[in-house]
């Protein structure tokens, strides 16, 4: 329990299935589900939450949060739970979020190294012969390159890069490879212009992002492209992109925030 994750789960799905059974098993065998108590928590000398662990509430979480200019930035923070006597456990989870502006989010590098830049679509780009963009026009179609560095070979490896909000995914059939080998893929000659496609899973497309996944990937560096259209005039403000191991999440790593303009 102590090893769930902020969302209530736990770091795979994998664990999270194999650690319910368990937990299903051993409330059964201990009796905790004819649990009979109540149950408080104070943050900072303050009231937080209350409630009472009996019939069917034993099994409905409580939920409390507490916003970040309530907490001491130059002392330390007290969390302080009771619970009265009787049958049962008390679970509880706490966990601090932080939401960083995009434009302090520094790169990490924890085992795998992730950039990203956008470019002009159309034609050949490459850092002298054309500079990476910030902003583009609407209607006009926009490159997102990825480079992925892996010095040894990754398991169950997954990757996300997140796309302005004011912009939509033209083309999602994601192409990969090696550095410095051409992006272009035939079909009928699939090593002549690209490498290293087939170990890649197809891509799924989200509101906010674009994932996709790698279950054996050996060490090297691999690009990624994709196109997006911006369609909503404004100033964006776009996470990092972000590749990690699944079961493994501490091996990871993150390029930088980044603004992006979209014009009339």
């Amino acid at each position: 329990m102590a090893h769930r994750a902020a969302s209530g789960a736990w770091t795979s799905s994998y664990e999270t299935a194999w650690t319910l059974m368990a937990l299903a098993a051993v409330m059964q065998g201990t009796g905790e589900l004819s649990g009979e108590f109540d149950f408080s928590a104070v943050f900072n000398d303050s009231p937080l939450v209350a409630g009472e662990a009996s019939g069917i509430s034993q099994l409905t979480p409580v939920e409390a949060e507490v916003p970040v200019q309530n907490m001491y930035a130059d002392a330390p923070n007290s969390l302080s739970l009771q619970r009265s006597e009787g049958v049962g456990r008390l679970y509880y989870n706490a966990h601090l979020n932080v939401f960083q502006p995009v434009e302090e989010i520094s790169p990490l590098d924890k085992g795998i190294n992730i950039t990203r830049a956008y470019y002009p679509a159309g034609g050949e780009c490459n850092e002298d012969a054309c500079p990476s963009i910030g902003s583009a026009q609407t209607g006009e179609l926009v490159t997102v390159r990825l480079t992925l560095t892996i010095p040894e070979t990754t398991y169950y490896l997954l990757v996300e890069d997140y796309f302005p909000a004011g912009a939509e995914v033209l083309d999602v059939s994601l192409k990969t490879t090696q550095s410095g080998v051409d992006t272009q893929f035939n079909p009928q000659a699939p090593f002549e212009q690209g490498w290293g496609w087939w170990y890649f899973n197809d891509p799924q497309v989200f509101d906010d992002r674009i994932s996709w996944s790698v279950d054996w990937l050996p060490a090297g560096t691999y690009e990624f492209t994709y196109q997006f259209v911006p369609v909503l005039p404004g100033e964006y403000r776009v996470m990092p992109a972000r590749a990690y191991q699944n079961y493994f999440p501490e091996v990871q790593g993150n390029s930088t925030g980044d603004s992006f303009d979209i014009t009339d």
